[in-house]
């Protein structure tokens, strides 16, 4: 029998628009996974000895990157400012190679790679940066500090290497210093400063994190050298030979003030590292924004989260049970003021790190369970 030619018409073209619809849906499926990429658990791996199992297991080490930077600089904020640090990384990494990441709060980061980021390493010809984004919706500052330093860890497996600074900063700050160059905005110009001491000499060996001076301790740039147990987190960067005794930082109890966790980061300075934080000379900061998140403190409070993330009974580690309230103050502990780096070395005291080795152990069992 004949078929009718607008039988056969028909047919073709049920065909068609099927394929099409495939098509179209295939797309959109796409699409949707590759805005995953950049969208990570909303909650962190939970922090603190107490509460990670000792039953997990730990991930492998991926195939080296060829591409390795020495520190690494990881920013929290809105989706507004990542181009504007996207500019400081671009200047800072002129000399030294330094990776990035840019957790956005509010909407997720669609043209990182439009704005010069490689996703893989870094590409000096085509002026592209080794740089991630994240989006991190509903979470505290705590929280996202975490998930950023997950995603360090994860970073640092797959390159088969690790970084010698993990470097942290709140998106609200402005640096201050007497910066000589014209042909850039003066706050990028710090900034700049800023990322490019750690590739310099003036570091001494018995410090183990840096900061930048709060413009309300210090109106006026300090040139010189000193060190002191407590500092504001709002940048600070971290030797990567300490970070197993002070990530993760604390989990903590919903609706309680974000300070915690940061005085938990003062006891384990006092307790294993006194008087070890170094300010980078010649630079202060202020942030203005103070954008709104739990605060307060209160003494009981500290060190319930201290006591809940970091004693350790079988261990006999039990950290600033017995602190006074200005042990949670800032800069206590403080040293003398120098001229010299080498100077400042020979007056920061002798660590307590066999004593601090609970922290390890925690910190261990915290990575383990990082996919």
């Amino acid at each position: 029998l004949e078929v009718p030619k607008s039988i056969i018409t028909l047919n073709v073209i049920i065909i068609f628009l099927c394929m099409q619809a495939a098509f179209v849906m295939h797309s959109a499926f796409r699409s949707i996974e590759e805005k995953k990429t950049n969208k990570v658990d909303q909650q962190p791996v939970l922090a603190g000895c107490a509460l990670t199992p000792d039953n997990v297991t730990s991930s492998a080490i991926a195939s080296k990157s060829s591409f390795h930077a020495s520190k690494i600089f990881m920013v929290m904020g809105p989706k507004e400012k990542f181009h504007q640090f996207v500019e400081i990384v671009r200047e800072a990494s002129k000399n030294h190679p330094l990776s990035f990441i840019y957790a956005s709060f509010d909407f997720e980061i669609e043209d990182a790679v439009s704005a010069g980021c490689l996703l893989e390493g870094s590409d000096q010809q085509n002026n592209r940066l080794d740089c991630k984004t994240m989006f991190i919706p509903n979470t505290t500052w705590t929280e996202g500090r975490n998930l950023l330093a997950e995603e360090v860890v994860r970073k640092e497996r797959k390159n088969g290497k690790e970084y010698k600074y993990w470097i942290f900063a709140d998106d609200d700050l402005d640096m201050h210093c007497d910066c000589m160059e014209d042909t850039v905005d003066q706050n990028v110009c710090c900034w700049s400063k800023v990322l490019s001491f750690f590739d310099g000499d003036d570091i001494p060996d018995k410090v183990t994190s840096l900061s930048v001076l709060p413009t309300y301790h210090s109106p006026t740039k300090n040139p010189k050298f000193w060190a002191v147990s407590t500092a504001d987190a709002m940048i600070q960067a971290f030797k990567r030979d300490y970070i197993p005794y002070v990530m993760p930082y604390a989990t903590l109890e919903k609706g309680i003030s974000e300070w915690s966790s940061q005085a938990a980061i003062y006891c384990v300075f006092e307790t294993c590292f006194e008087s070890s934080i170094m300010w980078i000379p010649n630079v202060i900061v202020n942030n203005e924004e103070h954008r709104p998140y739990t605060r307060g403190s209160t003494l009981k409070a500290f060190k319930d989260t201290i006591a809940k993330n970091y004693h350790d009974s079988d261990a006999g580690f039990f950290p600033c049970a017995n602190a006074r309230p200005q042990a949670f103050g800032q800069l206590y502990q403080k040293t003398a003021e120098f001229d010299t780096a080498e100077e400042l070395n020979e007056a920061i005291p002798p660590n307590n790190l066999e004593k601090c080795n609970p922290l390890v152990e925690c910190y261990k069992r915290w990575e383990r369970q990082i996919e």
